[in-house]
């Protein structure tokens, strides 16, 4: 059963990882002394994007490439009733399908205590209007959805409650919010950090079992270091 939810909460953050007005506080981390620096208002490429992503080395010994949450996806639907709505826009915000941007790349990673993992989604966009939705849909998410509800082949259902995440500030922009619930039963959590670095964005999650908003370490640190990966790339592009 552990491992069946762990699959389907995985899954779901894999077809959508994004949202919040975050940043420290919950508000918007954007920094005007960056924009329209010399190169960060270039689209990166995909070798450029995949050059970027987080890689084993990155975690603590232990850790695992996360190799079977893709055949996951297809486990997960959009469970009928009144938060449906919020699902799909939970969904949308950042699919791993293109949507507007040039290129996207993933990365997944499994904790060695078997409780969950961390995912990474970067998506690099050709115009302004395309990259500024992002953060709008995720604040309209956090605004307008208070719970997020699935349903898998299976019937197992997961039910999520939006919740305001406290992080530093990252990048360009950033942002932060959290999903609490319970999934087959079982108590799971997952926090997100979205980080814009000029035309990029990256969206980072820690998901698995009793994680709350106080369990921000794992999450802050691969948010660090993938912000440092890709302020690199944008600054050789």
């Amino acid at each position: 059963m552990r491992t069946k939810a762990a699959a389907v909460v995985l899954a779901l953050v894999l077809t959508a990882a994004c949202g919040g007005d975050g940043g420290e506080g919950g508000g918007s981390g954007r920094d005007p002394g960056k924009e329209g620096a010399a190169g960060r208002d270039k689209t990166l490429t995909q070798a450029q994007l995949e050059s970027a992503l987080l890689t084993l080395p990155d975690f603590p010994t232990g850790w695992e490439v996360n190799k079977q949450t893709e055949a996951a996806e297809d486990e997960v639907s959009v469970s009928p009733g009144a938060d449906s709505e919020c699902l799909q826009k939970y969904k949308n915000l950042s699919s791993s399908e293109k949507e507007g941007s040039a290129a996207v790349a993933v990365a997944n990673f499994n904790a060695p205590d078997g409780r969950g993992g961390v995912g990474q989604l970067l998506k690099s966009y050709e115009t302004d209007a395309d990259l500024e939705k992002q953060f709008e849909d995720a604040a309209k998410l956090v605004a307008d959805c208070q719970t997020i509800s699935s349903i898998d082949k299976d019937g197992a259902r997961t039910d999520l409650t939006v919740g305001a995440l406290s992080l530093p500030k990252l990048g360009d922009d950033s942002a932060s919010f959290a999903l609490n619930g319970k999934s087959s039963g079982i108590d799971i959590g997952i926090n997100y950090a979205v980080v814009r670095v000029g035309r990029t964005v990256t969206v980072l999650f820690h998901a698995g079992f009793a994680i709350n908003t106080a369990d921000t370490a794992v999450l802050e640190e691969a948010a660090k270091k993938a912000v440092t990966k890709l302020e690199a790339v944008v600054a050789a592009a």
